[in-house]
């Protein structure tokens, strides 16, 4: 399942009232900054204590929910009461795509439904069918419009923390925070899924470690670690598999030599 960006029309979310335009993405964020990770104002840097980034992210947290409830708020149009109906009752496949409409169009808005009906919701089920077709859309979603093309930083992390940063900033760094925990838990689904009792599913686990490595830095280490622990597999054909992607990656990020 192939996910295309849409093009934003700069400023446009923001006349509705919007605080993030919600076609916007990481990727799209850091150009709007220069390609920077955060816009770091001209001050006097200050060292926040452990109560005032807690503090913070509180306040960050309650803007980034406000926000995604005026998004949910919005003016339903056809095609948006036909998803909201489809997640409801619709099958399987017809939920995973409207998820991925939902995530495409919107992907800071629309990021709850992501984690709570992706990554926990549907992912966690235990047929293997619908796994891999849950699997397959997210790491879609991952690589094509939500994960940029640099690692993810926690909350406490952004070089910009300071008290009086402003409420764009705020969702910003608390949705990128949520984002890096999301795809934590999203790779740890892959790593269970490296010890089903089935190989061919150990086999597409691979692959799906493999392209996220091959596409994006976020968590290399990890996903690598994942990757050269499948060497000593029980099943030759997942070992080899293994390999195979192990070497095909070292021919296009000859850095992970390094990692």
């Amino acid at each position: 399942m192939r996910v295309k960006a849409r093009v934003v029309t700069p400023g446009a979310g923001l006349q509705r009232g919007y605080l993030v335009e919600p076609g916007m993405n990481l990727a799209t964020r850091d150009a709007e900054l220069g390609g920077a990770v955060a816009k770091v104002p001209t001050r006097t840097p200050v060292t926040l204590t452990s109560d005032e980034i807690v503090q913070l992210k509180t306040k960050a947290k309650g803007l980034f929910e406000q926000e995604c409830e005026r998004w949910e708020q919005r003016p339903q149009r056809g095609n948006a009461e036909l998803t909201r109906t489809i997640l409801k009752s619709g099958t399987t496949m017809d939920q995973v795509s409207a998820l991925t409409l939902i995530v495409q169009e919107a992907p800071v808005h629309g990021f709850n439904y992501f984690s709570q009906q992706f990554i926990h919701g549907l992912a966690t089920r235990q047929q293997r069918r619908i796994q891999l077709l849950v699997t397959d859309a997210i790491k879609e979603l991952l690589v094509e419009r939500l994960l940029p093309d640099r690692p993810l930083l926690t909350f406490s992390q952004q070089p910009g923390l300071y008290m009086a940063a402003s409420d764009n900033d705020l969702i910003w760094w608390f949705y990128e925070d949520y984002l890096k925990h999301t795809y934590f838990d999203f790779i740890q689904q892959l790593e269970r899924s490296l010890h089903d009792t089935f190989p061919e599913l150990r086999n597409k686990a691979l692959g799906y470690i493999a392209q996220l490595l091959a596409a994006k830095p976020e968590q290399e280490a990890n996903l690598l670690a994942l990757l050269v622990d499948k060497l000593g597999d029980r099943d030759r054909s997942v070992a080899t598999r293994a390999v195979y992607h192990i070497l095909q990656l070292l021919q296009q990020h000859q850095a992970m030599n390094l990692v």
